[in-house]
C-alpha cells in the first residue's frame, strides 16, 4: 500500500545570495531565509505579499525614539510569528546607534533556536 505524504509539506525553497538564486536550502537554513524576508520586506507595500507578510516600520521614520521602542518588539514579532515553523520570539534587546535602534533577539523553532537581528530608522 502506497504512503500518503500529502500533510508533509517541504520546506524547501530557492536560496538566495547577495540577490541572487544559487542553489537550494531547506528545514532551519531556509527558515532564517524566510525570516530574513519577513524582516525586510514592508508590510502593506507589495500586492504580491499579503497583508499580514512583511513588517510594518517605516511608518516610524520621524517618530520619538521612546514611541520607536515601544511598538518595535511588538511589530518584530507579529512579523515574525505568521510562520507556522515559529514557536515564540524571546530575549528582545537594542541598541542605539545614531538615528537608529539596532534589536537582537532569539527565535524559537520547531528547527531550534536562531538569533537574529533587524534594524529600525527612526528619523
Amino acid at each position: 500500500m502506497a504512503t500518503n505524504n500529502y500533510n508533509q509539506m517541504s520546506t524547501e525553497t530557492y536560496k538566495i545570495v547577495n540577490n541572487k538564486l544559487v542553489g537550494k536550502c531547506d528545514k532551519k537554513e531556509a527558515l532564517i531565509q524566510a525570516l530574513y524576508l519577513l524582516l525586510n520586506i514592508e508590510r502593506f507595500d507589495y500586492y504580491i505579499y499579503s497583508w499580514d507578510y512583511g513588517i510594518q516600520i517605516k511608518d516610524l521614520i520621524g517618530s520619538q525614539m521612546n514611541y520607536v521602542i515601544a511598538v518595535t518588539k511588538k511589530r518584530i514579532t507579529d512579523a515574525i510569528m505568521v510562520d507556522s515553523r515559529v514557536t515564540s520570539v524571546r530575549d528582545f534587546s537594542y541598541e542605539k546607534s545614531g538615528n537608529s535602534l539596532h534589536y537582537t533577539f532569539t527565535v524559537d523553532s520547531i528547527y531550534g533556536a536562531v538569533k537574529l537581528e533587524k534594524e529600525v530608522s527612526y528619523e
